[in-house]
């Protein structure tokens, strides 16, 4: 899991980078089926932590919020970007994108964050 997470952040061909996050997003989909139920332990932890960290990684959010409900919300809201020094109303702003259908706001808030 962790050489996935680095090179989906570090390698220097794009291709790579999206496969690798094409492969969270599988894992997700596929490993998370709602909080009280993990067929991997500690995957759901590790990827709410971890995986918010890429500026391309939108869809994977918006498939962990579907799994993971407020649960990464909150995670969001009271760990991840405030750790980052985030602003808590552009924070707020970019959660309730998230919640929404539309991806085209979600990316350019997450921008906005990062």
């Amino acid at each position: 899991m962790q050489l996935l997470l680095y090179t989906a952040s570090n390698h220097n061909e794009i291709l790579v980078r999206k496969a690798c996050e094409q492969i969270f997003i599988r894992l997700i989909k596929d490993w998370c089926n709602c909080p009280a139920e993990e067929k991997v332990p500690g995957f759901q932890k590790f990827i709410i932590e971890s995986l918010f960290l890429f500026g391309e990684i939108v869809l994977a959010q918006k498939v962990m919020y579907e799994k993971f409900g407020d649960e990464l919300l909150l995670y969001f809201l009271s760990k991840g970007f405030p750790s980052l020094h985030c602003s808590k109303p552009l924070v707020e702003q970019y959660c309730q994108k998230l919640q929404g259908g539309d991806m085209k706001p979600s990316k350019s808030s997450y921008r906005s964050l990062i």
